[in-house]
C-alpha cells in the first residue's frame, strides 16, 4: 500500500496542485457503509473523491442510499486499487498540493477521522455517542480477491468482482417427498416449501438481478447473501415472486452493521425485527420520507424492537393529554430508572392522530413534546444504597423539570424517538416500543430504498 510520504499515481478526478482526500471503497462493505457519511462534513475543508470498486449501478444505489455528497469515480478494472494497494477497504488517502500522502486512515477509526479533519483545519466529525463503534476493521479490497469465472463480458466489473459462490444443489430420487425431506432436513416447528429449481428460477427472474451478485455479507460469520441464495431462503419461507423486489433491499438493511443482526439474534433480551407503516391513514409524511428519502420511493425501516407497552387512552380530549400518556410511557423503556441509551419506537393508532391533528400537533412537535415530557422523578434514586439497574448512571444522567418535578430525561435527543401511524381505524390504543439499547452496543433503525 502507498505509504506516507510517497508520491500518489495519477487517479481519475483528482485534481493535483491542492490538497485532496482520495476514499476506496465497495458498496457492500458494512465499514464502507459507515465511514463515508462522515466524509461529508469535511466536503468543503477538502477536494473529496470517492473511488468506488463496483460497477456504475450499484454505486450509484449506494451513493443514493447513504446520501454521499462528494464526486465519486468507478474504479475501472481496478487500476487505482492496484496502484495503491490498499489492503482493505475503506481506504483514506490525504494527499497535499505536491501530489505526496499526508495521513493514511484504514477502516473506521473515530479518532482518526477526528485526526483527519483536525489535518484540513476542521471539528471534529465522528462524536463519541452517535451509535457508531469506536473503530471497526473493513473489508478486502477487491482486486485482492480471485475472480471468479462466471458467464457474461469479463470486462464486467459487476460479474468478474462481485460474483459470489452458486447456491449448492442436492439431487433426490422421484420416490423422495420433498416436503418431508425439507422438513427433516431445513426446517423447525415451522412448515418449508420445497426450493426445487423451478421455484427459484421464478423468483430469481422477477428480481431482474443476476443471480450471483452479492447482496450483503451477513454477520455474523460474513457469509455471502447472492440473490440466488436470497431467492432459494425465500422460496423455503413462503415468499411469492413479487416479493423479490423487496427482499434484496430487507437483506442489506439486515446486514447493516447499525442494525447489528448478530447482536439482535444473539442477545438474550427481548429484541426482534418489526415495522409497518400505515400510510394512508397519516396526515403526516411517511416514515421514510423523514429518514431522508424522497416521498415516492417506497422504502423498508427495521427496528429491534421490545414487546409493545400499551397506551390505551379513551377519554382524552386534547393532544397534550394524550400525548403525557404516550410520555408517562415512554419512562419505562428498558427500564424504569435508565436513562439515555435507547431509542424507542412510538406507534400511534389513527383515531389518536386525529386527536393531535385537530390540535395542531405537527409531527416533529410530538417528537419534540414526547422527548421534553419524558423523564424519571429524581426522588427515584435518592436511596444512594440501592444498586438496581439505572443507579450506577445516574452521573451521566440530565436533569430536567417536567410539570413542576425534577426528573432525569429519559432520552439523549428527539431523533431517539420515532413515530409511526399504524393499525386499525376504531379503538384508541397507541403503544410505546423500545430498543435494544442503541449504539455500538446495541441497535439502531435503518432505512433502505426498495428499488422502482
Amino acid at each position: 500500500m502507498i505509504r506516507e510520504g510517497q508520491t500518489v499515481p495519477a487517479v481519475l478526478g483528482y485534481t493535483p496542485g491542492k490538497a485532496a482526500l482520495l476514499v476506496f471503497f465497495e458498496a457492500d462493505c458494512p465499514t464502507c457503509q459507515i465511514t463515508l457519511p462522515y466524509l461529508n462534513a469535511l466536503k468543503d475543508s477538502v477536494q473529496i473523491v470517492g473511488i468506488s470498486q463496483d460497477d456504475e449501478p450499484t454505486t450509484q444505489q449506494f451513493i443514493a442510499q447513504l446520501g454521499i455528497g462528494f464526486p465519486v469515480e468507478i474504479d475501472r478494472d481496478l487500476k487505482a486499487s492496484r496502484a495503491f494497494d490498499p489492503q482493505s477497504v475503506p481506504s483514506l488517502f490525504l494527499v497535499d498540493g505536491d501530489g505526496r500522502v499526508q495521513r493514511t486512515v484504514v477502516g473506521f477509526d473515530k479518532a482518526s477521522l477526528n485526526e483527519l479533519a483536525a489535518a484540513v483545519g476542521h471539528s471534529a466529525i465522528a462524536p463519541e455517542h452517535d451509535g457508531a463503534p469506536a473503530w471497526k476493521p473493513g473489508c478486502s479490497s477487491r482486486h485482492l480477491e480471485p475472480a471468479a469465472e462466471v458467464e457474461g463480458d469479463p470486462r464486467d466489473i459487476h460479474l468478474l468482482r462481485r460474483a459470489g459462490d452458486r447456491a449448492s444443489r442436492t439431487p433426490l430420487s422421484e420416490e423422495l417427498d420433498l416436503v418431508e425431506f425439507c422438513m427433516k432436513h431445513y426446517g423447525d416447528a415451522l412448515p418449508v416449501v420445497p426450493p426445487t429449481e423451478e421455484r427459484v428460477q421464478k423468483m430469481l427472474a422477477a428480481s431482474g438481478l443476476p443471480a450471483e451478485a452479492v447482496v450483503a455479507r451477513v454477520p455474523p460469520c460474513y457469509g455471502e447473501a447472492t440473490v440466488e441464495k436470497i431467492a432459494a431462503n425465500a422460496v423455503m419461507a413462503g415468499c411469492v415472486p413479487e416479493m423479490m423486489r423487496v427482499l434484496p433491499a430487507l437483506v442489506r438493511a439486515v446486514c447493516d452493521e447499525r442494525f447489528n443482526i448478530h447482536g439482535v439474534q444473539a442477545t438474550t433480551h427481548f429484541a426482534a425485527p418489526l415495522i409497518a407503516e400505515n400510510e394512508e391513514e397519516s396526515p403526516w409524511e411517511p416514515l421514510h420520507v423523514e429518514r431522508g428519502l424522497a416521498a415516492q420511493r417506497s422504502a423498508v425501516s427495521l427496528f429491534a424492537a421490545e414487546p409493545p407497552r400499551a397506551v390505551s387512552e379513551h377519554t382524552a380530549r386534547r393532544g397534550r393529554t394524550l400525548l403525557m400518556a404516550v410520555a408517562r410511557t415512554l419512562a419505562t423503556v428498558w427500564s424504569p430508572r435508565s436513562c439515555m441509551a435507547f431509542e424507542a419506537l412510538v406507534v400511534l393508532c389513527p383515531e389518536h392522530v386525529k386527536t393531535l391533528q385537530r390540535d395542531g400537533f405537527s409531527r416533529s412537535q410530538v417528537r419534540q413534546f414526547l422527548f421534553e415530557h419524558s423523564g424519571v422523578p429524581v426522588r427515584y434514586y435518592q436511596d444512594r444504597d440501592d444498586t438496581g439497574e439505572g443507579m450506577q448512571m445516574v452521573a451521566q444522567y440530565r436533569e430536567v423539570t417536567i410539570d413542576g418535578e425534577p426528573c432525569y430525561q429519559k432520552f439523549r435527543s428527539p431523533e431517539q424517538l420515532h413515530l409511526v401511524v399504524a393499525g386499525g381505524t376504531a379503538g384508541k390504543f397507541s403503544a410505546v416500543i423500545g430498543s435494544w439499547a442503541t449504539g455500538p452496543t446495541g441497535s439502531q433503525m435503518v432505512t433502505y430504498p426498495i428499488p422502482d
